[in-house]
């Protein structure tokens, strides 16, 4: 009899965590992306982040840089972000995102050194 009751136990743990749990996330990620309206900053499946230019029926134009737009499923929408204040820092300096990358000069070489690869000189 104990080990009936820790099999129903252990059944109902697994349904807890192995079907409940995403059918819950996936009616929450729905439910987000029916409310999304014209404005909002999103960000697609792939990782692009735009701005709902227009939406009409299940297809939502994605404005991802001034004057670009990329029309999308709303199933490729990801989610809704809070968007990000265009102000400089408190210092007015502006914040490098780049990452502070090799500099390529007028040859197009970079400062990493090594030779080319081409010719098998690296």
């Amino acid at each position: 009899m104990p080990n009936l009751i820790f099999l129903m136990l252990i059944a109902v743990v697994f349904y807890t965590l192995l079907v409940r749990g995403p059918r819950q996330r996936a009616r929450r990620r729905q439910e987000v992306v029916a409310a999304m309206g014209v404005g909002d900053e999103v960000v697609t499946i792939g990782g692009i982040v735009g701005r709902i230019a227009a939406v009409d029926g299940d297809r939502v134009a994605l404005e991802v840089a001034p004057g670009v737009t990329l029309t999308f499923l709303r199933a490729g929408i990801n989610r809704r972000i809070e968007p990000v204040d265009d102000s400089p820092g408190e210092s007015g300096d502006a914040v490098d995102l780049t990452g502070g990358g090799a500099d390529l000069d007028a040859s197009g070489d970079d400062d990493l050194g090594g030779g080319d690869l081409r010719d098998g000189t690296a």
